[in-house]
């Protein structure tokens, strides 16, 4: 418990540090670009992030499982060699599309690529608990985007907020390199275990951009510019806050359901929830009574709608942020079908609680308060999900043979 706490306070300060410059920088930003240029880019974005995680098939997360450091090496590289693959068929059909005129959806591919290579370079940093390096990449991540995007932001333009997406994520390469250095064995992939859990990731990727993509179609481009910042600057901190602090415990949790000691798995599953609570809802509170009031002087005049958007996704933000990153707990314990299940209730969650109120005509902040709210109850399903899996474990075929 004591290499938990320690990794996940060093992740904690990374991240943290992080998103202090991002945060800083953002009323720098909103003055730079325009709403409906950062609604183009939150589109892109949201069009990528859908393919990022199905990918690699979860390959990634899966080979944590492997005693031997050389098999889980081959199968999570194994997982980026099919995210290549992806990113360029996306590529393909954007070179297709982009006959007609529209170019700006040749960066997808890219983005894919990107994105993929984050979650190899976390999966490898986290499975050598080199927790500093992890919180590092996760600083230079979070600070290096707003950073380009204001060094860029003369320009105004779409390409300056694409490159400060795919810039920063190049700090990840440096533990995919030295997996491609590591010894490897000869490993089958386990499909059983990776159809349903890339599957279930396009699913969860799915239902989380869908604000972003279903704001697009109601509300337009600067709708979606808007629900994008609010995801940003609250959201968005928040979840790379949460993913990465439970890094450290999903590491130790597959260590531990490796020697089947369930029930400590579970102990570390519930005292990093509660203390990502006692992070979230403080926050939350803070953000739900300023947002409002500040938005407007801190972003600009503009921007003043978002400031009530945030308020609105507290709930589900919460929620979220104590649940979500143990979601993958899923599928280190042989339970991926259950996970495809829960995302396929969070996709028909999210589209029913933000195309019902965007039908009837309601506002924007009043559909993202029905969303926000349809996600808390989700969230609440899937935390039952995974205490339940983590205390029975499925051993997958090649384990029994070993």
């Amino acid at each position: 418990m004591t290499n938990i706490l320690r990794g996940g306070a060093r992740i904690l300060v990374g991240s943290a540090a992080g998103m202090v410059v991002a945060l800083a920088l953002t009323p720098v930003i909103t003055r730079l670009y325009s709403p409906s240029t950062f609604g183009a880019f939150g589109l892109l974005v949201a069009i990528a992030s859908t393919f990022i995680g199905v990918s690699t098939l979860r390959l990634e997360i899966i080979a944590l499982r492997e005693h031997e450091y050389s098999s889980y090496a081959a199968l999570a590289l194994r997982g980026f060699k099919i995210a290549i693959a992806t990113s360029l068929g996306v590529t393909a059909v954007a070179a297709a599309i982009a006959v007609t005129g529209n170019s700006t959806y040749l960066v997808i591919g890219p983005l894919i690529l990107a994105g993929s290579l984050q979650l190899l370079g976390t999966s490898a940093l986290s499975r050598d608990k080199k927790y500093s390096r992890l919180a590092l990449g996760n600083f230079v991540q979070q600070s290096g985007m707003s950073a380009v995007h204001v060094a860029l932001g003369f320009t105004g333009s779409l390409w300056a907020l694409i490159a400060g997406f795919l810039v920063p994520r190049l700090v990840w390469a440096r533990p995919a390199l030295q997996l491609l250095r590591a010894p490897r064995t000869q490993i089958s992939t386990p499909w059983r275990q990776a159809a349903p859990a890339g599957g279930s990731a396009l699913l969860n990727s799915l239902g989380s951009q869908l604000p972003v993509l279903l704001a697009g179609t109601f509300y337009g481009l600067t709708g979606s510019g808007f629900v994008a910042l609010a995801q940003r600057v609250f959201a968005a901190p928040l979840q790379i806050v949460a993913q990465n602090m439970a890094s450290a415990s999903v590491a130790e949790v597959s260590e531990l359901v490796r020697r089947d000691q369930t029930s400590a798995a579970r102990g570390i599953i519930l005292r990093t929830a509660r203390g990502l609570a006692l992070i979230s809802i403080p926050a939350a509170i803070i953000a739900a009574v300023l947002a409002p009031l500040l938005a407007g002087s801190v972003f600009g005049s503009s921007w003043e709608v978002v400031g009530q958007l945030i308020a609105a996704l507290t709930f589900g933000t919460v929620a979220q942020f104590c649940t979500a990153p143990f979601a993958q707990v899923l599928n280190l314990t042989g339970h991926s079908l259950k996970l495809l299940g829960w995302d396929s209730l969070r996709i028909l969650s999210a589209v029913a609680s933000l195309c019902i109120p965007g039908i009837l005509g309601a506002s924007l902040v009043q559909t993202m308060l029905s969303y926000s709210l349809a996600l808390s109850l989700v969230y609440l399903v899937l935390c039952a999900l995974v205490l339940r899996a983590v205390q029975d474990p499925q051993t997958t075929q090649e384990e029994k043979i070993a």
